[in-house]
């Protein structure tokens, strides 16, 4: 009566141990990453137009499927459009990890988690207020190979920060990207928040 268990058992084993062994094969997660992004935020029931730069850098392990990444940003926000106040704009940094999982080779699932600090300055005429923030990130993202060097990715990002000013944040993402050959690549993807919807474009660099 036990066999059919553990006929499963030994089989959902055999599957994830496979997952875990070709683990990053399909692609190469090591890499650097800049780009910028195109969007809008709403700030106190305004609608307003931002911009933005980042550079990422990625190191996966040859014998673990894990990936350490660290990254910087900067945004700001279009000055015409705020109401005294004559300059906004935040600075970005985050380290975090993500674990590759491969069930098939063409598809990659990477749970992952991150720590940032989000440096903003707001400039009301000779006076200047910074903030600092620290957010906790946890992260589900979704890479398909379709054919050839085009990945189509999604994903989901779960935020909180240590000051209760803001609340946690929901972040949906869906995107594509084409791998040109083993040096470099090209994509871009959306962003979307209750407040916020980003469009990026980025360029990698294989290493």
């Amino acid at each position: 009566m036990r066999k059919k268990p553990l006929l499963m058992l030994t089989t959902v084993a055999s599957l994830a141990a496979s997952a875990l062994v070709n683990a990053g094969d399909n692609y190469n997660y090591s890499h650097i990453t800049v780009g910028a992004g195109f969007g809008n935020s709403e700030i106190d029931e305004l609608t307003i137009d931002e911009t933005s730069w980042f550079v990422q850098g990625a190191y996966e392990f040859d014998a673990l499927p894990l990936i350490l990444e660290a990254g910087y940003a900067y945004s700001s926000v279009n000055d015409d459009e705020l109401v005294n106040v004559d300059d906004l704009d935040g600075h970005i940094f985050f380290v975090g990890s993500k674990f590759v999982i491969s069930p098939t080779e063409r598809l990659d699932i990477l749970p992952g988690i991150a720590v940032g600090i989000t440096e903003s300055t707001v400039i009301l005429g000779s006076a200047e207020v910074k903030t600092e923030i620290i957010s906790y990130t946890a992260s589900m993202d979704v890479r398909f190979h379709l054919e050839r060097g085009l990945w189509l990715t999604t994903g989901y990002a779960y935020q909180d920060y240590d000051e209760k000013l803001f609340d946690e944040s929901n972040v949906f993402n869906i995107g594509a990207e084409y791998v040109v050959n083993d040096d470099w690549a090209l994509g871009l993807d959306y962003q979307t928040t209750s407040d916020d919807n980003v469009t990026r474009l980025f360029a990698k660099v294989f290493y």
